[in-house]
């Protein structure tokens, strides 16, 4: 793909794209839609992503010049009251109060999604990576441990170190599994929440006072990736439709 104009011309896009743009090119507006196409060796799903809730790591896999990107995996951050992209909300607010600090007032709210094998029961797979893995079992007393069911025994809080991790028992089988936690964080990360049978919310964020409302952060980003769905295309006949 051609990266030689807007993205590898601008200076200092590392990580969210910017507003700015170079003189070659029509500029970018935080809510220019871009098509992000996530690719795996059975489906595709194609999403029309405003340009302002859109992460992109790597220039390789950008047309600028189509404003398109092929992925396996995209990350997208919104203004979690109005739902705009982030970027978009921050630039309101900038406009408004040029003094503002909007990192005292900003709720962001973003999600990285990618790609799950269908049979991938995530709430086992992350009992195993976290609380069963060879670490653990080398080292017994760097692994968590549990602090005690909460929440109406609906999960299990464990302590491991500087971190915690809650694992979500009463769920739905497409429901996230575990929220992890540094205990130093704000935000916390809700994992293993899936879309489809391929596809899964790898990371949510959540507010660290606000964790028991877990399910609200992953209906909203569902609504999210839902509004940014275009289509999906199966490329084997034996696969269940996305």
């Amino acid at each position: 793909m051609k990266t030689n104009n807007f993205l590898k011309s601008c200076s200092g896009l590392i990580g969210l794209l910017l507003l700015s743009a170079c003189d070659d090119q029509a500029p970018n507006t935080y809510d220019t839609p871009w098509t992000v196409y996530l690719k795996s060796e059975k489906v595709t799903y194609t999403l029309r992503v405003p340009f302002g809730a859109l992460y992109l790591y790597n220039f390789e896999d950008i047309d600028e010049d189509n404003r398109s990107v092929v992925r396996t995996s995209t990350e997208m951050e919104w203004d979690s009251d109005s739902e705009k992209p982030y970027a978009l909300w921050r630039k309101e607010q900038l406009d408004a109060n040029p003094d503002l600090d909007t990192d005292l007032v900003a709720k962001k709210f973003w999600f990285h999604i990618g790609f799950t094998d269908p049979s991938t029961d995530s709430g086992k797979l992350a009992l195993g990576v976290y609380f069963e893995g060879s670490s653990s079992k080398s080292y017994p007393a760097d692994a968590p441990y549990s602090t005690g069911l909460i929440w109406n025994n609906t999960a299990e809080r464990y302590e491991q170190h500087a971190y915690e991790y809650i694992l979500i028992k009463t769920r739905d089988s497409n429901d996230a599994s575990m929220i992890e936690c540094s205990k130093s964080a704000i935000y916390c990360n809700l994992r293993g929440a899936r879309l489809t049978p391929h596809l899964k919310f790898q990371t949510i964020s959540i507010p660290k006072d606000d964790l028991q409302n877990w399910r609200s952060y992953q209906e909203k980003a569902i609504r999210l990736f839902n509004s940014t769905l275009v289509s999906s295309e199966i490329h084997s006949a034996d696969d269940p439709a996305g």
